[in-house]
């Protein structure tokens, strides 16, 4: 419980930059920082799970490999920033994904010595420090503003937070054992399929982000405001998600279908509530954001991710029933399908909202197998036990 109200206190910063970053920027710059902002965010999930490896290792097996895992991950880092610096032809923007990448690295070493708050106070610190740049702007302090606040607040970001971890937890950083390449695949064999499923998530994501940035670059801003401010409503089934696993963890050996039939319809019950919340919150938005069909894009996002979340709260059940490998091959086939076909309806000018609905659905037919494949497995492990 101290856990979820100090990441709801600390998601509390996040929700002030949804809200009063429009509000400061320009439009255009805004949907530019929001753009860069999300791949920063994505750039360290190419670490392919060596992090979350590391806290398996540490957790099950006391091993501690953080020297394996910050050497090769920064090296990996390293090569990944450079392609987005050339990819990209901006320098800062290759640093700033770099320090991305050292933020996850370091932050599962903050986790595993039990420094939760601080482990999640990275975005928040971000948050903070681009909102102070960003109000810098809105008062005319620069004479010259572009994408570079947002580098820069980063870079301000991760000084601050290494500083705080080094007077709180620096003797736990003291290089105790050999760095090993073989450490680092071990990592990357535990922790891949873990995170496969996510990564796979992040790049479905990103492929909407695109395509509304090349084909519907109107409706970018207003993507990325509506994208924004439903995460309001993941965080809150995402909380739900952490609690479910926790109690399928602990009751893995007994669980039943009905069990799971159960925490599911407890979750969208709560995933109703807040969707009529959210729909009057977004009629009180209107009278102070003029986003391009903001509200309409807003409720199409929450409605299909909503349900999707809502689903995905017993996703931990793919591990535990061994069909880990599966469900990210079925995501990676609706990236796939989502690609495509946005490509298709891009290149023919189909309404925007469309290509929305069309991603919302694809989305949910990975729900739906999930819940098939879940509902399937622990029938077949009851009747098992009836014998």
């Amino acid at each position: 419980m101290k856990l979820i109200i100090s990441r709801y206190f600390l998601y509390s910063f996040i929700a002030l930059e949804v809200l009063l970053l429009p509000k400061f920027l320009p439009q255009e710059l805004y949907a530019q920082i929001e753009y860069e902002k999300f791949i920063l965010y994505f750039i360290p999930f190419f670490l392919f799970g060596a992090p979350s490896g590391y806290v398996y290792f540490k957790y099950n097996e006391n091993k501690d490999y953080f020297n394996s895992l910050i050497v090769f991950g920064v090296i990996f880092g390293v090569i990944v920033s450079l392609l987005v610096s050339i990819i990209y032809n901006n320098i800062l923007f290759g640093f700033a994904g770099l320090l991305m990448t050292l933020f996850l690295i370091i932050e599962q070493k903050v986790k595993t010595e039990k420094q939760f708050f601080l482990a999640l106070s990275i975005k928040p610190f971000i948050s903070i420090v681009l909102l102070i740049m960003s109000y810098l702007v809105y008062i005319n302090y620069f004479d010259k503003v572009n994408l570079e606040i947002l580098y820069y607040s980063i870079f301000t970001a991760f000084i601050i937070w290494c500083i705080i971890i080094f007077i709180k937890i620096k003797e736990k950083f003291i290089f105790i054992s050999k760095v090993s390449f073989f450490e680092y695949k071990e990592l990357l064999k535990k922790g891949f399929l873990i995170n496969v499923a996510t990564l796979l998530l992040m790049i479905f994501f990103f492929i909407d982000r695109y395509f509304t940035k090349e084909y519907y670059i109107d409706y970018l801003a207003s993507y990325s405001f509506s994208y924004n401010l439903i995460q309001f409503v993941i965080l809150a089934l995402t909380t739900v998600a952490y609690v479910n696993v926790v109690n399928i963890g602990e009751n893995i050996k007994k669980i039943k279908y009905s069990d799971i039939k159960q925490k599911i319809q407890k979750t969208y019950l709560v995933f109703f509530i807040l969707f009529i919340i959210f729909l009057l919150f977004l009629f009180i938005l209107n009278n102070f954001y003029d986003f391009k069909d903001f509200i309409l894009i807003s409720l199409i996002l929450c409605f299909f991710f909503g349900t999707f979340y809502s689903i995905n709260s017993v996703a931990s059940l793919a591990q535990y029933l061994d069909f880990q490998k599966e469900i990210s091959f079925v995501m990676l086939i609706i990236v796939i399908l989502n690609y495509v076909s946005s490509y298709l309806m891009s290149i023919y000018e189909v309404d925007y909202t469309y290509l929305l609905i069309k991603s919302g659905i694809l989305i949910n037919f990975y729900s739906v197998f999930l819940y098939s494949k879940v509902k399937s497995k622990l029938l077949k492990k009851e009747e098992r036990k009836n014998v």
